[in-house]
This record gives C-alpha cells, structure tokens and sequence, in this order.
C-alpha cells in the first residue's frame, strides 16, 4: 500500500500537474504577461498529447520500469532546476519583451513535460496494478487511485500559493522534489516489467529464501527422528511379542 501511495505522491510531485493546472500563471514567469501565456499552455498540451503517444507506441514495453522512472525523475529535476536559475539570474523585463532567457526556460518547461510523459505520467498506473498479490490487487489499487487524486487536489489546492510565496523558487522547489523522487526510485521500486504475476508475488515476499530453506531442513531433520524413533520402539515391540510368545511355547510344552 505504502509503495502504490507514494508512486501517485511522486506523480503529483514532479510539478507537471501543477504546470498543466496553472499553465499561464507559470509562462508569466517565463515570457510577461500578455496572451503569448495562452498560447505557450496550449503548445504545452500539444506536446502531452504527442509526447504520451510516442511513449506508448514506441517505448513502453522496450524498457524497464525503474530506469524510465529514475531517469524521467532525473531529467525533470536538471530542467526544474536550470529553470530557476535562469529566472533567478535573467529575469523577465518589466516592458514584457520576450528575451533569448525567456524562450530558453519555455524550452526546459517542454522538455520537463516530454520526460513526464516518458515516465511518470504514464508509468504509475501499471505499476500499481503490478505490486499487488491477487488476493487484495483490488482493494490495493483502489487504494492507490484514490491516492492520485487526494495528492492531485492537494498540489492544485496549493500550487497558486507556493507560486505566490516563492515566486522563481516553485521551479526549485519541483527540481528538489524530482531529486528526492529519484531516491525513492532507486531505494523504494523493483523492476516488474516483463516478469509474471508469480515472479512480482516473489519480489514482495517477505519470507527469506534461506531461512524457508533452514525451516524446511530441521522440519526433515525432526521428521526422520520421529520416524527413526517410532521403528525403534516397533522394533522393541516386535521384540517382547516375540519373547512373550517363546516363553509361553516354552510354559506350555512344559505343562504337556
């Protein structure tokens, strides 16, 4: 449960809902105000759209799950942060012409969303279907959906404020955000893709193989006492039976 919540937490935490949420709010920090804004967000939803079917016809059975994810997280935390240097150190003039550093921060922004689309918009969904033994797959990507969306209101609750606040620094803020999302790849995800639901059912196992293996040897081991302890007795058994015959042979020839 824990591994499909934080799969939709970093999701939601890459800054590419929030970007598709407030779109103009973002490229008046990049570009001025003005309706070039509504222009660049409709060019970046352009390129969700192309970018999330190349990735399904062309990518997303040719290579692993965790490299997709670590290395979109990684792209996405260089463009977020270059982003907020180069509004940091050129910042937009106050008659609202478009400078060369300005168009520069639009392309980062298009490439931010390209890598999302390459990995982390798509990729949680199977995931969280995959982590899950049969017996309660349901109930555990029930429970992750609900997630998404609990961490989806919470960032566009408070997305308008984090922009307010910080300004330059919401761009470094994701960027920093998309590094520690790396770290959970890295540390908290195993790679499903093309394996069995058998094989993933195994990877989640907490039981040790080795120890299986120990318990499986003494439970031999207490076995075969047991059973060279009973033919011990049978064999005692056997024994009396026959002296206790002997002697009454032997009682009863006597008597004759």
């Amino acid at each position: 449960m824990g591994i499909a919540g934080g799969l939709f937490l970093a999701q939601q935490s890459t800054g590419s809902t929030a970007l598709a949420y407030f779109g103009p709010q973002f490229f008046e920090l990049l570009v001025g105000a003005g309706d070039r804004t509504l222009l660049l967000t409709g060019i970046f939803g352009a390129i969700k759209v192309v970018a999330c079917l190349i990735f399904v016809v062309f990518l997303s059975d040719r290579f692993g799950r965790r490299p997709l994810l670590g290395g979109g997280a990684a792209f996405m935390a260089v463009c977020m942060i270059a982003t907020a240097v180069v509004v940091k150190t050129y910042p937009q003039p106050e008659d609202g012409t478009v400078t060369s550093s300005g168009m520069a921060t639009v392309a980062l922004i298009y490439l931010d969303i390209i890598a999302y689309n390459f990995s982390w918009g798509p990729l949680p969904w199977p995931c969280a279907s995959e982590i899950f033994p049969t017996r309660i797959r349901e109930p555990g990507v029930a429970f992750g959906v609900g997630s998404q969306w609990l961490f989806n209101f919470v960032w566009s609750f408070s997305t308008p404020y984090i922009q307010q606040s910080l300004g330059w620094g919401t761009f470094l803020l994701f960027g920093l955000l998309d590094v520690v999302i790396v770290g959970f790849t890295y540390f908290c995800l195993k790679e499903t893709a093309g394996k069995s639901l058998e094989e993933i059912n195994g990877m989640f196992d907490r039981v040790d193989p080795d120890a299986e293996h120990g318990w499986k040897d003494l439970n031999c081991d207490a076995a075969s006492h047991v059973s060279a302890e009973r033919h011990q007795d049978a064999q005692i058994d056997a024994e009396s039976v026959s002296k206790h015959r002997t002697a009454h042979v032997e009682s009863t020839a006597g008597q004759s």
